[in-house]
């Protein structure tokens, strides 16, 4: 059984989010997921393997960290639940004005699924020119 990331991003349903998986080495093809969706999880995983610490977020929410602790059958790692344990952050609450930035996609040439997201100005208007920042993540 396989219980934390190891040669890979966590990035099997979308690549938007960062997520923890499980893995059975008698069942390799079936993959778990043992965090929620909507949010990209960066995981620490106990010694032994039974809890896990996930430091969460998402465009429009704040920062937070929790303690999950794993139940279930010892001897079937693909149905062990996580369940909450404990609050180590919660997140804030985002400003009144706050807007999430507006993720879009585009297909390259070599039909390449590219994504983005878009910080717009609280004051924008329309039809008006506005400052830009291009910011390029060719990270791995």
């Amino acid at each position: 059984e396989v219980l934390a990331r190891h040669g890979s991003k966590g990035t099997k349903d979308t690549p938007l989010e960062h997520h923890l998986y499980v893995v059975s080495y008698e069942a390799a093809g079936e993959i778990v997921r043992l965090t929620t969706p909507g949010f990209s999880h960066s995981c620490s995983m106990s010694q032994n393997f039974d809890m896990f610490v996930s430091h969460y977020s998402s465009v429009s929410t704040p920062p937070c960290v929790h303690v999950y602790k794993l139940s279930g059958p010892d001897d079937d790692p693909l149905h062990k639940q996580p369940r909450f344990w404990a609050s180590m952050m919660e997140a804030a609450s985002c400003p009144p004005d706050y807007v999430p930035p507006e993720i879009f996609h585009f297909h390259t040439r070599s039909d390449v699924r590219l994504y983005g997201m878009i910080y717009k100005p609280h004051a924008l208007q329309p039809g008006k020119k506005h400052p830009t920042v291009l910011f390029v993540y060719g990270g791995p």
